[in-house]
C-alpha cells in the first residue's frame, strides 16, 4: 500500500529523501573535521591558523550551512508530502466506502470506520513524516561509520560488525510484542468509539427509558477495556525504553574504551578516538531513537494494516454498464425474484411477480416484516436477488449502470435523514441546477410555507443535524420535497406519509396526487388515504405480491375500513 503511494509522489519523495540524506551527512562531516583539527593541533606544537586547521573549519561552516539549507527544503518538500499522503488515503477510503455493499455498512460500525478514517490516518501521516526519516537517518549512519572505520583504522570496522547487527537484534526482539499491544489496543478503542456513537445516537432512547445508568455502565466497560490494553502497550513501551537507554549506554562504554586503549597503544590518534566516540554515539543515538519510536512504528504499520482492512475489503456493489435509453419511462417488471439477505437465511421473498406500467402507480401493503421495505431496496439495486429478473423499461436491473439508473429516482425513506446544514441545503442535496423559484413551489405544494414564513433566514436558516429542530412532520415533508425537486422518473416512497398529521397528510398526499401522472410512483402505505387514488394495489404474502382489482376490493376483503387499519396499521 505504501509501495503504490510512494509511487504516485515518486519525483517528491526521491528529491525529498535526496535532501533528508544531503542534510544529515552534513551533519555527520562535523565530527570528521573536528577530528582533523585536533589531529592538526597535535602536530603544530600549537600554532592554531596553519591551512589543515582552516580547511577543517571552513568545511565545518560549509556543511552547517548544507544542513540548514537542506532542513529548510526539507521541510516545505516532506511537509507538504505527508499532507498529499494523509489527503490521498482519506480520499481513497471515502471513494472505497461510496463503492462498498449496503450490506457491508449495515454490517459494520460506524464509529469503526471513523476511527480508521481519522486516527489510522493521522498515524500513517506520523510514521511517514517522522518515523521513516529515523529510518534514513539509521542507514546513513551505518554506511558513514563503515566507510570512515575502513578510510581511519580497518580494524575499528570489525568492533562495528559486532556492535551494529548486535543493536538490529535488539531492536528486532521488540517488534512483535509492541506490534501485538498496539493491535489489541486499536482493536479495543474502535470498540469503544463505536459504543459512544451509538450511545449519542441512543441518547434520547435511553432518558425516555430512565437507562442512564445502564448505558453508563455499557460504556464504562468498554473505556475500561481500553484503559487495560492501553496500560498493557505502556508497559511494553517502557520495558522498551529502559533496555533501549541502557543498551546504548553499555555500547556507548565500550566503544570509549576500545578506542582509549587503541589510541595507548599509538594505533590511532587522539582525534580519531573522538571520531569513532562521535560517530558512535550518533549511531547509538539513531539506533535509540528508533527504538524509542518503535512504538510509534508499530502504530503507523498497524494503522496501515487498520486502513488496509476498508482498501482491500471486497464486498463491493455489484453494478453493471448500461443506461436507460432516453426518455426514461420507468416501466418496472419484476419475476420471479427470489431475496435473501445472507446465504442459509430463511427467503424473505419467494418469487414475487407483478408490472408496473410507466406513469403508473402502485402500492404494496402487509404486516411488518413481509418484504414491503426489502422491496423497495431491491429495486433500487441495494441488494442483489438470488434468482428471477428485475427490468427497467425491458433493461434487466443487473446489468444497469447504477448510478446513473439512480439519478432517475427519488426515495422518501421512513426515516428522514437530514443533516447540519441550512433548509437550502437539505433541500436541493446533489441538484445543482434546482432555482429558488422550484424550491419555493415545491415547499408550497407539501405544505411547508407556514414553516418557511416562520423562519428568521428563510431558505438559508440552520437545520441541525438529523433535524432536531422540527418537528416529525417538517422533516417527513423535507424528505417529501427533496424527492419532488428531482423531478424523477420513478419516486419510491417508503410509508412517508406515517410521521404526519391529518392536515399535513392531506397536503402531503395531494403533492403525491399530482405527481402520479407524471412518473412511476411506488408506495410502501400504511395510511388508508395513500391508497385511494393508487392504480394498482397488492398485498405482500408469504413473500409474494398478490393485487387487488381495486381499492375498494381492498376494504372488502379485509372486513371494511377498521379491520383493514387494524390487520395493516393502516390509519385513518
Amino acid at each position: 500500500m505504501l509501495a503504490a503511494i510512494f509511487r504516485n509522489h515518486r519525483a517528491r519523495v526521491l528529491l525529498s529523501m535526496l535532501v533528508k540524506a544531503l542534510k544529515h551527512i552534513a551533519a555527520l562531516c562535523l565530527p570528521v573535521f573536528a577530528a582533523n583539527i585536533i589531529d592538526s593541533l597535535s602536530v603544530s606544537n600549537g600554532v592554531f591558523f596553519t591551512r589543515p586547521v582552516i580547511l577543517s573549519i571552513a568545511a565545518s561552516v560549509i556543511a552547517l550551512a548544507v544542513n540548514l539549507i537542506c532542513f529548510w527544503i526539507d521541510s516545505i518538500l516532506y511537509h507538504r508530502f505527508t499532507r498529499a499522503v494523509e489527503t490521498g488515503f482519506k480520499m481513497a477510503m471515502v471513494q472505497k466506502l461510496e463503492t462498498l455493499s449496503i450490506r457491508y455498512h449495515q454490517n459494520t460500525q460506524s464509529g469503526k470506520v471513523l476511527s480508521k478514517l481519522i486516527s489510522d490516518v493521522q498515524f500513517i501521516g506520523i510514521l511517514i513524516y517522522e518515523r521513516l526519516t529515523d529510518v534514513l537517518h539509521l542507514c546513513i549512519d551505518v554506511v558513514f561509520v563503515i566507510l570512515t572505520a575502513l578510510f581511519r583504522f580497518p580494524p575499528m570496522l570489525l568492533f562495528y560488525v559486532v556492535i551494529v547487527p548486535a543493536a538490529t537484534l535488539l531492536i528486532r526482539s521488540f517488534v512483535k510484542p509492541v506490534l501485538d499491544s498496539k493491535a489489541f489496543m486499536r482493536k479495543q478503542t474502535e470498540s469503544s468509539n463505536a459504543a459512544f456513537q451509538e450511545m449519542l445516537e441512543m441518547s434520547q432512547l435511553t432518558r425516555s427509558h430512565g437507562l442512564q445508568n445502564t448505558e453508563y455502565r455499557r460504556i464504562s466497560r468498554e473505556v475500561l477495556s481500553v484503559q487495560e490494553a492501553a496500560n498493557r502497550y505502556d508497559r511494553i513501551g517502557v520495558w522498551v525504553n529502559n533496555v533501549s537507554y541502557g543498551g546504548a549506554q553499555g555500547f556507548r562504554i565500550i566503544c570509549l574504551c576500545f578506542a582509549a586503549f587503541l589510541a595507548s597503544r599509538s594505533y590511532i590518534s587522539i582525534g580519531t578516538v573522538v571520531l569513532f566516540q562521535s560517530i558512535f554515539e550518533m549511531i547509538i543515538g539513531s539506533v535509540q531513537k528508533v527504538l524509542d519510536a518503535l512504538p510509534q512504528i508499530t502504530q503507523g504499520y498497524d494503522s496501515i494494516v487498520s486502513v488496509g482492512e476498508i482498501l482491500r475489503e471486497k464486498d463491493i456493489e455489484q453494478t453493471g454498464s448500461r443506461l436507460l435509453d432516453e426518455p426514461v419511462r420507468g416501466e418496472i417488471s419484476v419475476k420471479d425474484v427470489v431475496f435473501r439477505y445472507a446465504p442459509g437465511d430463511e427467503p424473505v421473498l419467494r418469487g414475487i411477480s407483478f408490472d408496473i406500467p410507466a406513469g403508473s402507480s402502485a402500492a404494496f401493503i402487509g404486516k411488518s416484516g413481509v418484504g414491503k421495505t426489502s422491496l423497495l431496496s431491491l429495486l433500487l439495486g441495494l441488494y442483489a436477488y438470488e434468482s428471477g429478473s428485475i427490468t427497467v423499461d425491458g433493461v434487466e436491473l443487473k446489468d444497469l449502470d447504477l448510478n446513473s439508473y439512480r439519478r432517475h429516482i427519488a426515495v422518501v425513506p421512513q426515516n428522514t435523514v437530514l443533516f447540519s446544514g441550512t433548509l437550502w441545503d437539505n433541500l436541493v442535496y446533489g441538484l445543482n441546477y434546482v432555482t429558488t423559484a422550484q424550491v419555493l413551489d415545491v415547499l408550497r405544494r407539501v405544505g411547508l410555507q407556514d414553516l418557511l414564513d416562520s423562519l428568521p433566514d428563510g431558505l438559508n436558516s440552520p437545520v441541525f443535524e438529523g433535524g432536531t429542530n422540527l418537528s416529525g412532520g417538517q422533516r417527513q415533508r423535507i424528505a417529501i420535497a427533496r424527492a419532488l425537486l428531482r423531478d424523477a422518473k420513478i419516486i419510491l416512497f417508503d410509508e412517508a406519509t406515517s410521521a404526519l398529521d391529518e392536515e399535513s397528510e392531506r397536503q402531503v398526499q395531494s403533492a403525491i396526487d399530482a405527481v402520479m401522472d407524471q412518473c412511476t410512483v411506488i408506495l410502501v402505505a400504511h395510511r388508508l388515504g395513500t391508497l385511494r387514488k393508487v392504480d394498482t394495489i397488492y398485498r405482500i404474502e408469504d413473500g409474494r405480491a398478490i393485487p387487488y382489482d381495486s381499492y375498494e376490493q381492498v376494504l372488502k376483503e379485509a372486513g371494511g375500513e377498521k379491520a383493514l387499519k387494524d390487520e395493516y396499521s393502516i390509519r385513518k
